[in-house]
């Protein structure tokens, strides 16, 4: 979904290369995640002033300002996610079946940006139960509104697996394949250099780290008294139900980061923990950002049980001096996320061989596994629809049986991290036809000979 998004800007080629045809759906997506938090908080505190404070935690969260110009899929996932449970939230008040509808709509389409909101398609079925019981629905009734739900809810999961199936044989190709997040995890895993996998303190403390560098220590300490505050606000006056669910999927992508870390399929590196013999100290901090829309709310909710012990005057003195001082620390320091993609394992540094192929690039076919980063296909000034990549499946496969047949360029890492090196490198075809023209340490260009 993500992809289809960008699709109408990317046809300028300039904002295709500038990265600005991802960061206008990113923006577009931040404005919409704001405006959802606060009718979340809203809907549960029922004080706008309060609403208007959650609102502020995550739209001046300088990790969240910082993703949204860029063209990542956070900003997309945290407003799916936060509309799908804004409306469930909304549902539970009225049992309306058009909340239903479009909190399974909104759940959907996030299937379609990340598999963090496959989670929470689980845990809303799983309210719908609780709901269920606690109401004494007739099991008919339980049926029909979880078939009603789940029809959107899980046309992305179903779409993706039958695209999978489709194209590649395997409904679960996303999970088996070698450019899966599991088969780059076991690289790191052989290097011993996974210390979350099999081990949930371990993956507790990375994501709760991440969390907090991303949050600030102000949010992170507010949503910790928030959460019990809340907690027993809403047991002690018994609207579990109506109040205390909303927070706990709100929780959801949270969870199932550490579930992630835990199974060994996601990765996560950060500063004061990380060994100083791994490969790297700093790696996918931006996952933290999914625990800050949860973090946001839990602290403007523990401000409104505060508040209600205040009078007016002194609850907007203390409401402005915690946005203050939230403000003042955020933006004391560069962003965790920034950081990463500046200096951490994230970082993309620019290869030489790009500025290469740039200058004397003319005309035909160029092939490349961007897997292994050979290249960077924005900054090699050639037409995308002259750039054969392995998801190209027919030209590629003859990219690799006959590459003078369709290929001008070739752009490699002469090493066994490249897939198209390791399947063209002893081909006669290859051998005969191509002269290298560039190289630099394991970077090489070759050219189809005149």
């Amino acid at each position: 979904l993500h992809h289809l998004l960008m699709v109408p800007f990317v046809w300028s080629d300039w904002l295709w290369r500038s990265g600005l045809a991802g960061s206008l759906v990113s923006m577009a997506a931040f404005v919409g995640s704001v405006l959802y938090q606060y009718r979340l908080v809203l809907l549960l505190s029922r004080n706008r002033g309060v609403a208007w404070l959650g609102a502020a935690f995550l739209g001046l969260n300088a990790g969240v300002l910082y993703m949204q110009t860029t063209p990542m899929s956070e900003l997309p996932l945290i407003f799916a996610l936060l509309g799908s449970i804004y409306h469930m939230s909304a549902w539970l008040r009225s049992h309306s079946t058009t909340q239903l509808m479009l909190a399974s709509l909104l759940v959907a389409a996030g299937t379609l940006v990340r598999y963090d909101a496959w989670a929470l398609v689980v845990a809303e079925l799983a309210v719908i139960a609780i709901v269920a019981r606690a109401s004494r629905w007739r099991f008919s009734q339980f049926e029909g509104t979880s078939i009603l739900y789940l029809t959107l809810g899980v046309v992305g999961i179903a779409g993706w697996l039958a695209w999978c199936t489709a194209i590649f044989s395997d409904p679960l190709y996303f999970m088996n394949s070698p450019f899966s997040a599991k088969a780059q995890q076991e690289e790191f895993a052989a290097r011993g250099e996974l210390p979350a996998r099999h081990d949930l303190g371990t993956a507790l403390l990375y994501f709760g780290d991440t969390a907090w560098r991303n949050a600030g220590t102000i949010v992170t300490v507010l949503s910790v008294l928030g959460l019990v505050t809340w907690t027993v606000r809403t047991v002690h006056a018994r609207r579990m139900v109506e109040d205390l669910l909303p927070v706990l999927l709100l929780l959801v992508p949270a969870a199932f980061n550490v579930v992630s870390l835990f199974a060994g399929i996601s990765i996560l590196f950060v500063p004061d923990l990380t060994p100083s013999s791994f490969s790297g100290q700093l790696f996918n901090a931006r996952y933290g950002l999914m625990a800050v829309p949860a973090m946001a709310a839990l602290s403007a909710l523990l401000v409104a049980a505060v508040l209600h012990r205040l009078d007016r005057r002194h609850a907007v003195l203390a409401a402005g001096a915690a946005l203050c001082v939230f403000v003042a620390t955020m933006f004391s320091s560069t962003p965790i996320a920034l950081q990463d993609g500046r200096e951490g394992m994230s970082a993309r540094r620019p290869l030489a061989v790009n500025a290469y192929v740039a200058e004397h690039y003319d005309h035909g076919m160029l092939v490349a596994d961007d897997f292994s980063r050979s290249t960077k296909p924005t900054a090699l000034d050639v037409p995308m629809n002259r750039i054969i990549y392995v998801g190209d499946q027919a030209e590629y496969r003859r990219a690799v049986d006959q590459p003078s047949s369709i290929v001008r360029w070739i752009v490699v890492q002469k090493n066994e991290s490249d897939a198209y090196w390791r399947a063209v490198k002893d081909n006669p075809d290859f051998r005969d036809n191509f002269e290298q023209v560039y190289a630099s340490g394991d970077s090489a260009v070759f050219r189809l000979e005149d």
